[in-house]
């Protein structure tokens, strides 16, 4: 594995989201519309996340919500959720670079980190990626996240 795994308890978050089935690769296009819907809403966008709600094998049809950071309350409106992702105690979590037009090794390491270090993940707890802009980075197709997965020991 040639990734670093850090174990930490991440607090709850206030975030707007956008969730849909698609393909991974119209991640990209879901966050132009919720940042058309935050700027129209005269809301300033802040750190992105990913919420992977299911792993099938395909690329295709995935259950993927895509949430903006926020720092105070503002009022849903579908199909924007403004919601606050629960606390965890114990997160798995690794900070990785990748290209939004390949899929990415990365979770797939931390679960099989997970795995062999006598943890398991939560069920039904979306697996969680946060991105740092493309902005901050210089390539509009790369970025820096780190992939967090909610565990607990076996």
């Amino acid at each position: 594995m040639t990734y670093n795994v850090v174990l930490k308890e991440v607090e709850p978050q206030l975030v707007v989201s956008y969730r849909q089935r698609t393909s991974f690769r119209q991640i990209p296009e879901m966050f132009q519309q919720l940042d058309d819907h935050l700027g129209n809403a005269g809301r300033p966008s802040l750190s992105q996340f990913v919420l992977w709600h299911d792993c099938l094998e395909s690329d295709d049809d995935m259950d993927i919500e895509v949430a903006r950071l926020l720092t105070d309350k503002m009022a849903s409106q579908p199909p924007f959720v403004v919601q606050r992702l629960p606390g965890v105690p114990l997160m798995a979590t690794l900070i990785h670079h990748c290209r939004t037009t390949s899929r990415c090794t990365a979770s797939t390491e931390l679960a099989m980190w997970i795995e062999r270090n006598g943890y398991r993940m939560i069920e039904n707890e979306p697996r969680r990626e946060i991105c740092i802009p493309h902005e901050q980075t210089g390539d509009l197709k790369a970025y820096v996240a780190e992939v967090q997965i909610a565990v607990e020991r076996v």
